[in-house]
């Protein structure tokens, strides 16, 4: 191979290295570029990952405030309900009590009514008698003012106080009839005084206890036990004159006759 043929090889293989010098710088820089974008194109996503993830949080903690505010307002709502619902509650107790009483205080009144009407059948003076007349007459000489309770418990005691209310008022006696709730245990009629009275009240009661035995009522005198204006249980009668007001009682019980 002569020397021109080697410097044609030489320049050759220069050209070749040239080449791969060119080619190799151009890959480098390619890489370098590839390199630079991709590392600014994750800088850029993690930028927009951060961004979105701050967002998302914001959102959420929003989010969460507002279903704090929204659980307050329920249970303020809830409180105000349950005190509503309570309130009601007791409103509808206290309007039961109140139709309660009512229901009780018209069933005393409508009691106290009948009592007072049956009171004044009692008080009322039957037609006059021969029998009634002759009794009367004895007891004509003790006239007085008497006051007649009528145990409520004895059967027959309606029946007897309305013939002893009949002589007495037909002997010019002023009378008044009351029906005695809360007592039992008596029996016969009891014509009472209070204990240390004048002696003119005694006589009287003692003569209207033989003319009632003569009339065959089962009549006993006694003193009242305590003090005059006290009594057990409840009077349903007249307002006027007072039951503790006249100086002679006359109790029907339980057998009267």
């Amino acid at each position: 191979m002569d020397i021109s043929q080697l410097r044609g090889s030489v320049d050759l293989w220069d050209k070749i290295m040239i080449i791969s010098v060119v080619v190799t710088a151009v890959a480098v820089a390619a890489t370098g570029a590839s390199a630079w974008l991709s590392i600014r194109y994750n800088s850029a996503l993690r930028v927009q990952e951060s961004e979105a993830l701050d967002r998302y949080k914001g959102e959420a903690v929003d989010h969460a405030a507002n279903l704090e505010r929204v659980v307050a307002l329920t249970k303020i709502r809830t409180a105000v309900l349950e005190k509503n619902v309570v309130e009601a509650d007791e409103r509808a107790t206290l309007a039961t009590k109140r139709a309660a009483d009512s229901e009780k205080l018209i069933a005393d009144a409508n009691a106290r009514a009948e009592e007072a009407q049956q009171a004044l059948e009692r008080s009322k003076v039957p037609p006059a008698s021969p029998e009634n007349s002759q009794v009367a007459a004895s007891v004509a000489k003790h006239v007085g003012a008497a006051a007649i309770y009528v145990v409520d418990e004895a059967p027959d005691a309606a029946e007897a106080s309305s013939s002893i209310n009949a002589i007495l008022t037909e002997a010019g006696w002023a009378t008044s009839v009351w029906t005695w709730r809360g007592v039992s245990g008596i029996v016969g009629v009891v014509v009472l005084t209070k204990e240390g009275d004048d002696p003119a009240t005694d006589r009287a009661a003692a003569g209207i206890v033989d003319t009632f035995r003569s009339a065959g009522f089962n009549a006993a005198k006694a003193n009242w036990p305590s003090d005059w204006r006290r009594y057990q249980g409840t009077l349903f009668g007249p307002n006027t004159p007072g039951p503790t007001d006249a100086p002679v009682r006359i109790v029907i019980g339980l057998k009267s006759r």
